[in-house]
């Protein structure tokens, strides 16, 4: 079994193998009840949600407290060993900040987003070419090829270009990690 190293936090690699609808309750019930025991009211907890958990697709939790929105979300495998990874991190997380190892505004700062992050992530995804279900080897292709293009160094490159491509990897890549 492999190893996820995520925010700090090493854990094994679990592949959910039955129950899947079933599992995904658990999981959902486990990331609102960890965020519950901070402060964070269950109505303003938005954990991702799919009817057919063993599709592809990226699992998130997006939680409103002190009026700062805050996500996290994980990608590249079934949907339902997503929201595990996502579960985890967020149980490992709640559970620092209630044994007093982080403090809770560093655990705010953790997962704090901007409001419009989504259309970033959008745009940036529109940017590099990929579609909604991605992983970070399909970013890392084309961003590659685009910056051997956007360059500053390179003939036609452009600065500004180059610097958005940047800010569209770095949104990509934290989305994902």
């Amino acid at each position: 079994m492999t190893k996820l190293s995520l925010k700090g936090y090493e854990f094994e690699d679990v592949s959910v193998k039955d129950s899947f609808n079933r599992r995904e309750v658990a999981f959902t019930n486990n990331i609102i009840n960890a965020l519950k025991k901070i402060g964070v009211n269950e109505d303003n907890i938005d954990v991702s949600y799919e009817s057919m958990p063993l599709i592809k697709k990226p699992a998130f939790v997006s939680w409103y407290h002190d009026e700062r929105h805050h996500y996290y979300s994980y990608s590249g495998k079934r949907f339902i060993d997503n929201l595990f990874v996502v579960n985890k991190i967020i149980c490992l997380s709640v559970l620092d900040v209630l044994e007093g190892r982080k403090s809770y505004e560093d655990f705010s700062l953790d997962f704090l987003e901007e409001t419009d992050i989504e259309d970033k992530r959008k745009e940036a995804r529109d940017y590099f070419g990929i579609k909604e279900n991605f992983t970070m080897a399909d970013v890392n292709k084309s961003y590659k090829q685009l910056a051997k293009d956007l360059h500053p160094d390179m003939p036609g490159g452009d600065g500004e270009k180059f610097k958005k491509l940047n800010e569209a990897h770095k949104i990509l890549k934290r989305e994902l990690t």
